[in-house]
């Protein structure tokens, strides 16, 4: 198989994570690494061995690349993907895809040309539990209730250096994981979304219930600047299926035996990245022996369009 040709936009700790998992594979060539200052990108390259490092996209955009990996500080995303708007490969962007809704519509608009190629790294859905209890629902046709416990900190946003316009659209940077999990368990459409918005105002909170198009009821629950981990339950006709935290799975059936998943997972990355980074690379395997469907990375990344309907609900919950 060909090598497939990769570019590295960023080259602070998420950059690295998407390095040592791309380097795990040798169908993989990292061409480039560029950074915000050539000496991050260059201690980088000379920690993986990665010959070509800058701090200019359009040194990037000279190889031959067939996916590009934007990883960059989030008020950086728009700057650097209207930089490389004409590239026509494969474009995976660590979310979130703008700090605001608003700003996420700028972006679809510089990305339109090469809309099809572009998804935004959503890594919580490749979890190995994840994915092992979302193949059982695609097969559960029952009524399904999803509840969805999200925690948020931005007392250490703000620790973590994180400008106050990123801050104070928190929701769009890390809620997203959460919302974006219940939306891609109920495998369904999206028909209203009810908010109880006094309780907003006086606790802290956001208590909302999502009614799809297929019957099945979603409750996203979010308390602020309190101690939690989060969480999501599922209950269907048969199973109740419990992640608490997320990167752990216990579920029951109906005489209420509890079960624990154990499931492989491949500890020497970040979680789910590897799941992730095997899905582009399978499109490629698949492309070259003409077996390729036209949905099939839409099927499993997030695509940009429906990171816009992702967007746009966190604001219908929020705002």
């Amino acid at each position: 198989m060909k090598k497939i040709n990769v570019g590295i936009i960023g080259a602070g700790n998420i950059a690295e994570e998407y390095i040592k998992t791309l380097l795990s594979n040798k169908s993989i060539s990292i061409k480039s690494i560029v950074g915000k200052t050539k000496k991050n990108s260059k201690s980088l390259s000379l920690k993986y061995n990665i010959k070509h490092y800058g701090n200019r996209i359009t040194e990037l955009l000279n190889f031959n690349l067939d996916l590009i990996i934007i990883a960059v500080d989030i008020q950086n995303t728009k700057n650097v993907i209207t930089q490389i708007s004409n590239f026509r490969g494969i474009v995976l962007i660590e979310k979130p895809l703008g700090i605001n809704h608003e700003e996420t519509k700028q972006i679809i608009k510089i990305l339109e040309k090469n809309k099809d190629n572009c998804f935004v790294a959503l890594n919580r859905r490749f979890y190995e539990n994840i994915l092992y209890v979302k193949k059982k629902l695609d097969n559960d046709k029952s009524k399904k209730i999803i509840s969805v416990i999200d925690q948020e900190n931005t007392i250490n946003a703000k620790k973590y250096g994180h400008k106050q316009k990123v801050i104070d659209n928190w929701m769009f940077a890390n809620s997203v994981h959460l919302i974006d999990l219940l939306l891609y368990f109920s495998n369904s459409t999206v028909l209203k979304i009810t908010t109880y918005k006094k309780i907003i105002k006086k606790e802290k909170m956001i208590i909302s219930k999502i009614y799809f198009k297929n019957r099945s009821i979603g409750i996203y629950y979010s308390m602020w600047n309190r101690p939690g981990p989060w969480s999501v339950n599922i209950s269907t006709s048969k199973y109740f299926y419990n992640f608490s935290p997320l990167e752990q799975l216990e579920y029951r059936n109906l005489n209420n035996t509890k079960k624990i998943a154990k499931l492989s997972v491949a500890t020497d990355f970040k979680p789910g990245f590897k799941n992730m980074v095997n899905t582009i690379l399978n499109y490629y395997k698949f492309k070259k022996k003409n077996k390729i469907k036209k949905n099939y990375m839409s099927k499993y990344l997030v695509s940009i369009n429906k990171y816009t309907k992702l967007s746009s609900i966190i604001k219908k919950i929020y705002f």
